[in-house]
C-alpha cells in the first residue's frame, strides 16, 4: 500500500514509538510465517500537514490537481504508470490525481480515493468519511530526490478539505520501514492492523479495534 511522504518543511523526528514494540514485533512475525495466505499492514492517521510550495514552485515545477485532459497526456508522459483504463477508472470512482508538471510534460502524482481503492487483483480497500486514502504515488527517475512526494503530499493535504475529507489514512507493509519512518515524520500515528487471509476463491478480511474506529477495510473486489 502507497502511504504519504513528508514535505520538505517538516522537522519533525522518525523515532518510532516505543510503546508498540512487543505488539508491533508480534504481527512481524506473524506476517513473516503466515505471508503465504495472510497479508498483513500497519495502519496509520495523521491530520493534514502545512507548508508552503513556493520553494518548489521556484525550482520550475508546477503543481495542481490534474484535470482530465492533463491525465489524458500523462498517459503519454508517463508509460507504464498511467494508462487509459486506470484513469477513466478512477474517474469514475471520483479519486483526484495531484500531478507535478515540468517543461509541460507530467513528471510525478499521487492519487487519492475518498471511497474505494484498488490494492490487488480480486481486493480492494474502502474508506468513508472524514478519511482519504493515498493508494499510488510516482515520480519519474529522473526527477527522484527533489522532493515533489512531499510537495504533492503537502497539496493533496490542501485540496482534501473540499472534499470534506479531514483525516489521512494509509495502509503501511510490516516489510516497509521506510514508509513507515516517512509517515511517523508526518506526524501520522499507528493505531493497528488490517489485512487479509486469501486462500484460493476465499478472502476474510481483518482489522484490529483501533482500525475499526476508522471505517477503513479491505474487502473483496469483484469487477
Amino acid at each position: 500500500m502507497t502511504g504519504d511522504q513528508a514535505p520538505m518543511s517538516s522537522n519533525a523526528g522518525d523515532v518510532i514509538p516505543e510503546s508498540r514494540g512487543a505488539v508491533d514485533g508480534l504481527w512481524v512475525v506473524l506476517a513473516k510465517l503466515l505471508r503465504r495466505f495472510v497479508y498483513v499492514s500497519r495502519v496509520l492517521v495523521r491530520e493534514p500537514v502545512a507548508g508552503s510550495l513556493r520553494e518548489i514552485e521556484e525550482e520550475g515545477f508546477v503543481l495542481r490537481q490534474a484535470s482530465p485532459d492533463d491525465l489524458d497526456r500523462g498517459v503519454n508522459d508517463l508509460p507504464g504508470e498511467l494508462d487509459s483504463a486506470f484513469v477513466e477508472a478512477a474517474l469514475v470512482r471520483n479519486d483526484i490525481c495531484i500531478a507535478a508538471f515540468h517543461g509541460g510534460r507530467m513528471i510525478a502524482f499521487v492519487r487519492r480515493s475518498f471511497g474505494v481503492a484498488p490494492h490487488i487483483k480480486g481486493v480492494r480497500v474502502r474508506v468513508d468519511q472524514p478519511y482519504w486514502y493515498t493508494y499510488k504515488m510516482f515520480a519519474h527517475p529522473d526527477f527522484r530526490g527533489q522532493r515533489l512526494s512531499g510537495a504533492l503530499t503537502l497539496l493533496g493535504d490542501m485540496v482534501a478539505p473540499d472534499r470534506g475529507r479531514h483525516v489521512s489514512v494509509g495502509f503501511i507493509d510490516m516489510r516497509n520501514e521506510a514508509s513507515l519512518r516517512a509517515n511517523l515524520r508526518l506526524g501520522s500515528k499507528i493505531v493497528g492492523y488490517a489485512g487479509f487471509l486469501r486462500a484460493g476463491s476465499l478472502l476474510i478480511p481483518f482489522r484490529t479495534p483501533g482500525v475499526v474506529a476508522t471505517t477503513c477495510r479491505f474487502e473483496r473486489d469483484n469487477d
